[in-house]
């Protein structure tokens, strides 16, 4: 989000402006998804006994990397957006003309597909984490690791959505083809980290 306040931010998402748009807000609701599995790994590891081993370093330290990665990566959307209708405003009077912006407007794409393909993988890894904090994160956080496996969750989601729109306007096989193989990938390891996530949180309910 760079320098913009949360408030500044909210109120740029609700203007009529196309920017910032779906792929910077996934990349926003990821952040947070993951801030909040910080949270709980900081409430758990305060919890441990001095001189011992804390039980959540290492998922805390991968989900500030995902936090920070996906606040980079919100402004890297608007920015490859711009640079699509940047390329789509070129003049096409000429064949040259057309050529160059047929050109300009399909690497753009290409651009535009990778950015939020990058947001949902790093939600998608934070997700993957909440998984650890599901099984060893404090009790009384329960509600805080859903609500964080829900919002990373709606954030690969989202970034999917980006993904999928810009690869159907690709015209290059290889590339689009690339970037939906990923696409899958990416998906399968959210279904899989989610469905493990809940699964945790439902047992340790039970008990």
């Amino acid at each position: 989000m760079s320098d913009r306040s949360l408030a500044v931010y909210i109120k740029a998402a609700a203007s009529p402006e196309p920017a910032p748009g779906a792929g910077s807000v996934a990349a926003v609701a990821g952040a947070m998804g993951a801030a909040l599995g910080e949270m709980v790994c900081g409430i758990t590891n305060k919890s441990a006994p001095v001189d011992s081993p804390l039980p959540l370093d290492g998922p805390a330290s991968v989900l500030r990397s995902c936090r920070q990665r996906l606040l980079e990566l919100a402004p890297s959307d608007e920015a490859a957006y711009l640079a699509f209708r940047t390329a789509q405003a070129l003049p096409k009077e000429t064949n040259e003309q057309k050529a160059t912006r047929r050109s300009a407007m399909q690497s753009a794409l290409i651009v535009a597909a990778e950015v939020p393909l990058d947001i949902a993988d790093q939600a998608t890894t934070a997700l993957e984490e909440i998984v650890t904090v599901a099984q060893s994160g404090s009790k009384y956080t329960l509600a805080d690791i859903a609500t964080a496996a829900h919002v990373l969750n709606a954030s690969v989601l989202g970034a999917l959505e980006n993904v999928n729109v810009n690869i159907a306007l690709i015209k290059d096989p290889v590339a689009a083809s690339r970037l939906s193989d990923a696409v899958s990938s990416v998906d399968a390891r959210r279904a899989s980290a989610l469905e493990r996530t809940f699964g945790e949180i439902a047992a340790r309910r039970s008990t």
